[in-house]
């Protein structure tokens, strides 16, 4: 399990990447991938996150609905989590307030993190370059 205060920022390499993502699935762990290049705006965010995880079509697109959703993923059978945001560096890039909503992501990614520990849930994010 990884701190909660801590969401590890890489730039491995797309082969790395998969490898780790296959290694993580053939361990029954429950693997999302965020493809940050289509991540662009907020909303971009919210439906790339929702269609990698199947949240429920009744998804609030918002950061509360995200909450609920990322800790309520009982449509799975999992050993563990796996997220992963590629491309990071291209998230929020088209928002007049990137640095701020970057900073509200990471904040709900660590209270994602603490809420699985708290669940004895390994987790681990990763924010790709």
């Amino acid at each position: 399990m990884i701190d909660a205060n801590e969401i590890q920022e890489t730039n491995y390499a797309y082969n790395e990447l998969y490898t780790m993502m296959s290694v993580a699935s053939h361990q029954w762990q429950l693997v999302g991938y965020v493809r940050g290049e289509l991540c662009e705006k907020l909303d971009d965010f919210f439906r790339e996150i929702s269609s990698s995880l199947r949240f429920p079509d009744d998804f609030g697109w918002n950061w509360d609905a995200f909450d609920d959703w990322i800790q309520d993923l009982d449509w799975f059978q999992f050993s563990g989590i796996l997220l992963v945001i590629n491309h990071y560096g291209s998230v929020f890039q088209k928002e007049p307030l990137q640095e701020k909503y970057r900073q509200l992501l990471r904040e709900h990614l660590q209270f994602t993190a603490q809420y699985w520990n708290e669940q004895q849930v390994p987790i681990r994010i990763i924010l790709n370059k």
